[in-house]
């Protein structure tokens, strides 16, 4: 409850159908024990290909769904405007016809980071595990690295950041913040894909580097 607000609270109690982008939340699995009735994308995750592919797909799906229904709630990890896109192309292929209204929630960046003590600063960058390939990190800045939803995932973030971080270069695993669940570890790289737990709730934070240097650095 503490990671809902009240208004987003008193809106679940009334809704007769909910569609989550995942039930891999604590919040889903309490609103499904109480008997809500639900769908979820949770199958896409592995039919596409990344992230923007799967935003897409959802996106489309609830489109076609709104002009089917009166109405169509649909429920994300956290704030439904800060970083996720599925939100961002339900907002582009809504016509004039369709109203969109987000409600506010704590959002997944807000939690891990309060879960590890540090604030959202200028210089922190937050990118999706699937989405590394395509957007370079930057060493010099903080990064949070969120939706590490499986082993593969984990295994497949930490080859591609090796390119930029030592393998010991000390990282922070935060799994279920704010939850029950919660596990908090301040780690090696070369350890990433070596955690007992790993879901939607899981996130990495890349304390920046001060001194490493790659070839753009040398060519500037």
């Amino acid at each position: 409850k503490k990671l809902l607000t009240l208004e987003a609270n008193e809106v679940l109690k009334q809704l007769n159908k909910v569609y989550f982008r995942t039930t891999e939340h604590p919040v889903a699995k309490n609103l499904i024990e109480k008997g809500i009735i639900y769908k979820t994308f949770d199958k896409l995750y592995d039919a596409c290909e990344d992230f923007d592919g799967l935003y897409k797909k959802i996106a489309e799906n609830l489109i076609e769904k709104v002009h089917l229904e009166e109405q169509v709630f649909y429920a994300v990890p956290g704030h439904p405007n800060l970083y996720d896109d599925s939100v961002k192309y339900i907002y582009d292929l809504a016509d004039e016809t369709i109203e969109v209204k987000a409600i506010y929630g704590a959002s997944v960046h807000e939690v891990a980071l309060n879960a590890i003590g540090l604030a959202i600063t200028d210089d922190l960058l937050i990118t999706n595990a699937l989405d590394v390939k395509k957007h370079r990190i930057d060493y010099k800045k903080n990064s949070l690295i969120t939706g590490v939803f499986n082993q593969f995932v984990a295994s497949d973030l930490k080859v591609n950041l090796m390119d930029a971080y030592d393998l010991s270069h000390k990282i922070y695993y935060i799994h279920g913040a704010e939850t029950e669940h919660e596990r908090i570890g301040f780690i090696a790289l070369e350890d990433l894909d070596r955690q007992r737990d790993y879901n939607h709730l899981t996130c990495f934070y890349l304390p920046k580097l001060t001194e490493k240097k790659d070839f753009s650095d040398l060519v500037a």
